[in-house]
Parts: C-alpha cells; structure tokens; sequence
C-alpha cells in the first residue's frame, strides 16, 4: 500500500514537472525548497557544491543531475554565463528527475544529521 502511494505521488510530481521556464537558480532553489520539506535543507552557509556533495551522499542516483544544476547554478550566479539551449534543456531535465529522485528522501529520515554536519 505505502509503495502504491509513493509510486503515485512519484507519477504526480514527474507528470506535473515544473511550469514555465526553468533556470539554473529557479531549478536550484526548488530542489533546495523539496529538499528541506524533507528535513535535508541546505545550510545558510554552504555553498552550491557542498551541498550537492552532501545530498548526492544520501541519494547517489541522482548525484550526476545534482551536479549539473549546481555547476550551472554558479556558472550563471558566478561567473556571469550565459546558458545555450541545450545547456538550459539539460538543467531542465535534470531537475525533472531531481523531483522525483527527491522523494526518497521520505525513507532517509533518520539521516538527516549528515547534511547538518
């Protein structure tokens, strides 16, 4: 039963996707907002990486996606970039597949004491 509703739940959030245009700090910003609903929020002083570096620990199958929106994140707030295209399609999909990845984080509970140290 539990598995059906997170399948559910799971199915909603990737059928739903994100409205509008994605960027890199919108994209970042929700994953950071999903996250902490869950108890694995980033810290005030860390920095795009070492949170990337600490949720991909808990959640590594969805480490590379975590990378690409944190890379392009600091790209763009950083280093003043510009996104093509296909950079922006590929942040994007990344964080359709971060929303749904996020949810099991719904298990990791006991956890959550890793990302605050």
């Amino acid at each position: 039963m539990l598995f059906t509703v997170v399948a559910l739940i799971a199915f909603l959030v990737w059928r739903r996707g994100p409205r509008g245009p994605v960027t890199p700090a919108s994209a970042w910003t929700g994953i950071g907002r999903l996250a902490a609903r869950f108890g694995f929020g980033p810290r005030p002083t860390q920095t795009a990486y070492e949170y990337a570096t600490a949720l991909g620990e808990v959640l590594p199958g969805i480490r590379p996606e975590l990378e690409t929106v944190a890379t392009a994140k600091v790209e763009v707030a950083y280093g003043g970039r510009i996104l093509g295209d296909d950079r922006l399609q590929a942040i994007r999909a990344s964080y359709v597949k971060l929303r749904v990845g996020l949810l099991r984080l719904l298990f990791r509970r006991g956890e959550r004491r890793r990302l605050k140290h």
